[in-house]
């Protein structure tokens, strides 16, 4: 966020926006005053300054600029001299904002307007564009000037620390942690008359602040879930004469006895359909017919998981799907685990949602390898896909079988559906990919089944997933005259040349050399020995014009040694 200043006689102070918002309207403020300054000379020192609008004309002599007080909703204009240790407001009436565009919201920087705002404390562009408002300012102070003195801090035994910490304990409210705070340690000034004491609401406000940066969620009570991790307030204090110093007070948070989360069903229904407990950890949905609206997010919503801190509090847990095969627009039976993990990670036990969904027919495995079964619908001899696909593990259910140009087709849903898919993906014809991983050596473009570029490339030194034979070799598939490894979950392929290399020998002897142009050792490869190359040649040896070839990891030979072919 963007901090809004109020600055009194070269003294600023700052606070935050919390609105988000399409834009910002901030709004400085300067005057010229101190402690004993006559109101009226200093509501005549007001300057504004707006960034993100136009501001309309003030009239600053004939009181559009007042400086008071606010108690309790209510602004007071201040008379006679100000006074240090008072939070002051500058009013400013006939507050008029052009420029702002039309559909926008806008957050205010700086103070408030009488326009109409937002849950969220901002406001529609519409409620300021042209509007004659009242704009009340952020609170600030004057200061001393004839007191002299630095800001430093004590702790409870009156010793100066140049920072400190706190236990969280059984805390979990803004108020009672700032509290615990103060009461631990003090402002005090050092080498001077002047004096200083906590602001409570500035030390709230830090501590509001640190709990968000956290990524803690402070509700609007000022209440909190116990911090997954300890954390630090930088407690700000600033003396009457206006001299600042800050604090940083460290928060420890102790989690290491927290429980692992416990599940509890909170709906009876799902999308409208009955919740049924199913045994020890397990439940069951059962839909008469396909609904596509029934996701895992929708099932996930109906469980909470629950926790107990060390703090002594509850708390619920984020709630996840740890796997599913669901797929609820096609009839069949699936299954949906759910889990969770506290702050100190531990986790809960699975719950498993089976669901069935419409008359199951024939229960079959959806078993598609690399391929994509992809659902199709079939009416007469006609033939188109759907954006529908059944995932690898699905168990669907089947009917009768039709033939349409050469290719079998199984009925899924029911014995009237139009829907099918192809029968390879059922049969068993298809059987499950085994897979390695292997590093690819060299940048590698990423080729389609039918050897053309997909246009994707691997970076070197990258692991992947490959397609490997009954013997746990990788596979090797011949295209286009050039010899390929297969990436799993059918992401394409790649040259062999690129992952395992070729083996060519060395016409001279060699040395290896690393990208840098350093040698990468003193070992000296003999003429007639066996290099494994990776990839192609090129300009791989900083301060060295003629190409090479890499033989590892940041490991070079000039190519002028080698019997160099590229590989297929």
């Amino acid at each position: 966020s963007v901090n809004a200043d109020v600055t009194v006689n070269g003294v600023t102070s700052s606070n935050d926006t919390t609105a988000k918002a399409d834009g910002t309207v901030k709004v400085d403020l300067s005057l010229d005053a101190s402690d004993g300054t006559a109101v009226s000379k200093a509501e005549q020192s007001v300057k504004v300054t707006v960034n993100g609008a136009t501001l309309g004309t003030l009239a600053e002599n004939n009181g559009d600029i007042k400086i008071g007080t606010v108690n309790n909703g209510t602004f007071t204009e201040a008379t006679g001299d100000l006074k240090a240790g008072t939070d002051y407001v500058i009013q400013i009436t006939n507050f008029k904002l052009t420029g702002l565009t039309t559909g926008k919201t806008y957050a205010l920087d700086g103070g408030k307007v009488t326009a109409r705002a937002n849950k969220n404390g901002s406001y529609n562009a519409s409620d300021l564009d042209g509007a004659k408002l009242v704009f009340t300012s952020d609170s600030f102070n004057v200061y001393k000037t004839d007191t002299t003195g630095t800001v430093s801090f004590v702790n409870d035994k009156s010793t100066i620390v140049s920072n400190g910490s706190v236990e969280l304990g059984k805390i979990n409210t803004v108020s009672a942690l700032a509290d615990k705070i103060t009461k631990s340690y003090s402002p005090t000034v050092a080498n001077g008359n002047a004096t200083v004491d906590w602001n409570t609401s500035a030390v709230e406000k830090a501590v509001k602040k640190a709990l968000v940066d956290n990524k803690v969620d402070v509700k609007k009570d000022g209440s909190f879930e116990t911090p997954k991790s300890s954390f630090k307030v930088s407690v700000p204090a600033i003396a009457n004469n206006g001299q600042k110093g800050n604090l940083e007070v460290a928060v420890n948070v102790n989690t290491t006895t927290s429980t692992a989360p416990v599940f509890t069903a909170l709906a009876k229904k799902v999308n409208g359909v009955d919740l049924k407990k199913a045994g020890n950890d397990k439940f069951e949905l059962v839909l008469r017919e396909p609904d596509a609206t029934l996701t895992t997010a929708s099932i996930a919503n109906g469980f909470s998981a629950e926790y107990a801190s060390s703090n002594g509090h509850k708390y619920n847990a984020p709630v996840s799907v740890k796997s599913s095969n669901l797929n609820a627009a096609v009839v069949g039976k699936y299954s949906v685990v759910l889990t969770a993990t506290n702050p100190t990670t531990k986790v809960s036990k699975d719950v498993t949602i089976n669901v069935t969904i419409g008359n199951p027919g024939e229960t079959k495995t959806v078993q598609a390898g690399s391929e994509t079964a992809k659902i199709v619908n079939i009416t007469g001899d006609s033939v188109s896909e759907s954006s529908d696909v059944l995932a690898n593990g699905a168990k669907v259910s089947t009917f009768d079988t039709v033939t349409v140009n050469g290719v079998s087709y199984t009925r899924l849903n029911s014995e009237y559906s139009t829907q099918y898919v192809e029968t390879k993906y059922v049969d068993g014809s298809i059987k499950e990919e085994t897979t390695k991983s292997a590093k690819v050596m060299y940048k590698s473009a990423v080729y389609n089944k039918d050897g053309k570029s997909t246009g994707k490339t691997i970076g070197g030194y990258t692991d992947k997933d490959f397609v490997t034979t009954s013997n746990g070799d990788l596979k090797v598939v011949e295209m286009n005259g050039g010899n390929f490894y297969q990436l799993a979950k059918g992401e394409g392929y790649v040259r062999v040349r690129n992952v395992t290399g070729s083996k060519m020998t060395l016409k001279h002897n060699a040395y290896v050399y690393k990208s840098n142009g350093k040698r990468a050792n003193k070992k000296v490869y003999k003429k007639g020995s066996t290099v494994t190359v990776y990839g192609g040649q090129y300009k791989a040896i900083k301060k060295y014009r003629g190409k090479a070839v890499r033989i590892g990891v940041n490991r070079y030979v000039k190519v002028a040694n080698v019997n160099y072919k590229l590989a297929k």
